[in-house]
């Protein structure tokens, strides 16, 4: 709940900040090419090609949206200001996924997961841009 609360407070300060974008697309397909993984306290380059992720029924206002994932759809904090657009997912056990687009013609974006499997960190972040659609 910790969590979810102080996610609430950054929403509240950027809604007031008057940085939200009226051209914000209400739904967006990210894909993410390129990718590091830490796995057993070494760096290694993610082989997974396909990653995409789609973020759909996107609202400034409320700060929320709504991520198909590749295992799933959950909802999502959003908060914007005037250089990015940031997507926080608080998954049912506590890890945070975080998805960046950069205010640019060709969004470039970032995704990173910190999670941990099995008592081992494994965070990862990927790279790659997204598309309105």
């Amino acid at each position: 709940m910790r969590v979810k609360r102080t996610a609430m407070i950054i929403i509240a300060a950027t809604l007031t900040s008057g940085a939200l974008h009226a051209e914000t697309p209400k739904a967006l397909k990210c894909q993410f090419p390129k990718g590091v993984t830490y796995d057993g306290g070494k760096l290694e380059e993610d082989a997974q090609k396909d990653f995409s992720l789609i973020f759909d029924s996107i609202d400034l206002t409320k700060g929320t949206a709504r991520l198909i994932g590749n295992i799933g759809a959950s909802d999502v904090v959003v908060i914007a200001n005037a250089s990015t657009l940031n997507f926080i997912e608080v998954t049912p056990v506590g890890y945070l996924n975080v998805t960046t687009l950069f205010h640019l013609p060709e969004m470039p974006a970032v995704h990173s997961r910190h999670v941990v499997i099995i008592d081992e960190p494994m965070p990862s972040q990927r790279y790659g841009t997204c598309k309105p659609f």
